[in-house]
């Protein structure tokens, strides 16, 4: 009986992951959708792209574009090479480090001129992204501050 009890809940557990992935997917849907009609863009601060290259120069991307894992996007002093761009993944209107990433020229142009679906078919690639960013984030604010003099 406890294991039928246990089996329900690690099914009920697994819908419920289902149907958050889901409901992100429709929210960036929404987002472009929005972006498409109001074409804000803002650009990344100076902190922000220099988050966002730092956890592209780190573990497991270390320098390559962690779009498509394959093409550099970091020379070896850690600069974005001619024709890497910084990427807006949900909405041209939000530029936190989370919502971006540095991706190479090809990855550029389909997630540009591909429409919504291509850029959709990247969201597990951007995700394993934001996670190591936002680890990245948290690592900062934990960091114990300098004692006083």
């Amino acid at each position: 009986m406890a294991q039928q009890i246990a089996q329900h809940f690690q099914r009920l557990h697994h819908r419920l992951d289902i149907l958050d992935r889901h409901a992100a997917d429709l929210m960036l849907l929404q987002l472009s959708a929005r972006d498409l009609l109001v074409g804000e863009r803002r650009r990344f601060s100076e902190e922000t792209r220099t988050i966002i290259v730092k956890v592209t120069a780190a573990e497991p991307f270390l320098g390559q574009c962690p779009c498509c894992g394959i093409a550099p996007v970091l020379t070896l002093a850690r600069q974005p090479i001619p024709g890497a761009e910084f990427d807006h993944v949900f909405h041209r209107g939000l530029n936190r480090p989370e919502h971006g990433w540095l991706v190479c020229p090809a990855c550029h142009a389909e997630l540009t001129y591909g429409g919504y679906l291509a850029r959709f078919a990247r969201i597990p690639e951007f995700r394993a992204f934001q996670a190591k960013v936002l680890a990245y984030r948290r690592r900062g604010r934990h960091r114990p501050s300098a004692p006083a003099l």
